[in-house]
């Protein structure tokens, strides 16, 4: 991993700019690109009723252990185009594809976390989770900072555009994507695992406005 991912992944798990530079030797400048970088994505706009419910979801949570928030199951989506992504957020499959087994991953002894999208929210979706006895988290929407799991899908991004030789097709696109995401350091995961104390606390410190997260 690069010293400007791993600058990346310090600081979104909570990590003081003085603690980077000691760690990684990276330069204050670099340092402050990355954080302006940072700042840009987080400009979204809430609502005083997100904001709220980001607080309260952050209060409930403070005190989880890390074994907790380990059985979490995060769920977001992602778009990676052949192209530049475009920032927006869709989740593709094949028609039949819904709940097949090639794109579901079963794991014993987990909740499923969701982030309260309306497109979560339909019946059939629910109806679904009802059937199959998926136990589910509740969640806020619009409460990015409390969400580990676009971490790891703006880092898989990253990996795949940095690659020697850019995917040409959506085969080769797929192909990278998946061997990228397998040789990501599993330190990365245990790191924004750990990093959920602190990223409730920085909301509750925010009263649930944006954070660094």
């Amino acid at each position: 991993m690069g010293q400007q991912s791993l600058t990346i992944v310090m600081l979104q798990t909570g990590r003081s700019q003085t603690e980077v530079d000691t760690e990684l030797g990276v330069s204050q400048s670099v340092i402050s690109s990355v954080v302006c970088v940072l700042d840009d994505l987080h400009g979204y706009l809430t609502t005083p009723q997100a904001q709220a419910s980001s607080f309260a979801l952050a209060r409930e949570h403070l005190h989880w252990k890390r074994d907790q928030w380990a059985s979490v199951l995060f769920s977001d989506e992602s778009r990676v185009t052949l192209s530049r992504n475009d920032g927006q957020k869709r989740c593709w499959r094949r028609q039949g594809e819904r709940y097949a087994s090639a794109t579901v991953v079963t794991r014993p002894n987990f909740i499923f976390m969701d982030d309260n999208a309306p497109a979560h929210r339909g019946r059939i979706i629910r109806e679904r989770l009802l059937e199959t006895g998926v136990p589910q988290m509740e969640w806020t929407a619009i409460s990015p900072d409390l969400s580990p799991i676009k971490n790891p899908w703006d880092q898989l991004s990253h990996r795949v555009e940095a690659r020697n030789s850019a995917p040409q097709t959506l085969s080769d696109l797929r192909a990278a994507l998946q061997e990228e995401w397998n040789v990501m350091p599993q330190q990365t995961i245990s790191c924004l695992v750990n990093s959920m104390r602190r990223r409730c606390q920085a909301v509750i410190d925010a009263q649930g406005h944006m954070t660094r997260y």
